[in-house]
């Protein structure tokens, strides 16, 4: 993510413990990004002394602690939900308490539908001034320096090729166009929209009591691919018009931490997570649930869509 006041930082590990050891790397202060110094005078204030991720790897973290469960987000596919189900009996084991949440109506239309789409959108009003800034920082001269310059290559040279560039894309881009951060629209989402997404998020853990949500990450498994160069049918894909817990990450003035974990594998073989959502700055604390949930389930396996080659052993050891 280039933007100037979000940030959306998506390590991908193969575990728990990598992850941490990954965070104790790139998490590290930046004085030349304002953004970064008021995010790390923030954690610090709620997480005095050094900062060291790998401490939060305890197989007991759970022990004692209350998770809310976001039943508005079990909507999906019915495999996703039983797996969910399995993951909340192993929270339940490992000594944690759950607590069933059902969301103000209000709410999920504006963290999880409509609402959620428009502060996309708003978010993209600034895509332009940081995507050209970061391209500026590029040596080599080849490279287009400007969002009109990208959508000549792509009509000109890309849109002919055999790999067009995904509709989408060309939207955010020719959007970009005619929206700006000087726009009235675009004040109200940094001065109203988001302080308001943070403060009504921080309410359902207060109203609740919770040190944690929990629900599945998304509602459907992988979807059949779609794209201008192939697409794909599949008649076991299940559709689902639930809202898309992933959303619920997304679009604080505050971050809110949160982390997926493996929950299991549908009857196609198609994998499924779990998210842990924590408050701001409970960084290490989400990394504590994660950790104690991946050790006491090892479901990291390999998926049976993806065997070895014929010939080929593979080792593989959950950690």
């Amino acid at each position: 993510d280039v933007s100037g006041v979000q940030t959306c930082a998506l390590p991908i590990s193969r575990n728990v413990t990598d992850l941490a050891h990954m965070l104790n790397v790139i998490a590290t202060k930046d004085p030349a990004d304002q953004m970064n110094v008021t995010a790390w005078q923030g954690y610090e204030r709620a997480n005095p002394g050094a900062v060291d991720f790998t401490r939060s790897l305890n197989s007991t973290a759970i022990w004692g602690k209350k998770f809310g469960v976001l039943r508005d987000l079990f909507n999906g596919d019915p495999e996703i939900n039983a797996l969910a189900e399995k993951a909340l009996d192993a929270i339940r084991a490992l000594g944690g308490q759950t607590v069933d949440i059902k969301l103000d109506p209000e709410f999920v239309e504006f963290h999880l539908k409509s609402g959620v789409k428009r502060m996309r959108e708003l978010s993209d009003y600034r895509f332009r001034v940081d995507w050209e800034q970061y391209l500026a920082t590029f040596r080599n001269q080849n490279v287009p320096r400007t969002v009109e310059a990208f959508i000549k290559v792509y009509e000109d040279e890309v849109m002919k090729s055999p790999l067009p560039v995904e509709d989408s894309v060309m939207n955010l881009l020719r959007t970009s166009l005619k929206t700006s951060t000087d726009m009235p629209a675009y004040k109200d989402f940094i001065e109203n929209l988001m302080p308001r997404s943070t403060a009504e998020k921080l309410a359902v853990f207060e109203k609740h009591g919770v040190d944690a949500l929990v629900f599945p990450y998304v509602p459907t498994f992988a979807q059949p691919i779609n794209n201008p160069a192939w697409k794909a049918d599949d008649p076991t894909f299940v559709k689902s018009e639930a809202p898309v817990p992933a959303t619920m990450s997304g679009y604080s003035s505050v971050g809110f931490p949160s982390i997926v974990v493996p929950m299991g594998f549908g009857s196609q073989g198609l994998p499924m997570t779990i998210a842990f959502f924590g408050r701001p700055y409970d960084d290490a604390r989400v990394i504590g649930y994660a950790y104690a949930y991946e050790q006491a389930t090892k479901l990291r396996k390999p998926s049976p869509l993806a065997p070895p080659l014929k010939g080929e052993t593979i080792v593989y050891q959950a950690k």
